[in-house]
């Protein structure tokens, strides 16, 4: 007997301090398939960790975020003072309610 789970998909991300993301950035809406282009610093490569981030959730956040270095490493560098950064995602899900699922977590 085969189980199925239905896979959800993220429908839109916001990432504000979070690596190259500066405060107040805006948050992308998403497709099923996505292509990040870019130049080279533009935050393609961090938009992959903000995922691999949120894919340790449910297992070893704690360690995701040692193995990057630290808390300070994930941390926007930029001027002003250090401050936390969000990853705010929200998943499209077929609920009872057709509400989409919202999960934020913050890195101080």
């Amino acid at each position: 007997m085969w189980q199925t789970t239905e896979m959800k998909t993220v429908a839109s991300l916001h990432l504000d301090r979070f690596l190259s993301f500066a405060p107040e950035s805006a948050p992308f809406e998403l497709e099923p398939l996505n292509v990040l282009i870019g130049p080279n610093g533009a935050g393609k490569s961090n938009v992959i960790e903000a995922f691999e981030l949120l894919a340790a959730m449910p297992v070893d956040f704690a360690g995701a975020i040692r193995d990057g270095g630290g808390p300070r490493e994930w941390l926007w560098k930029g001027a002003g003072q250090p401050a936390p950064a969000t990853i705010d995602v929200v998943l499209e899900a077929n609920t009872p309610t057709h509400r989409p699922l919202r999960q934020s977590n913050t890195l101080h």
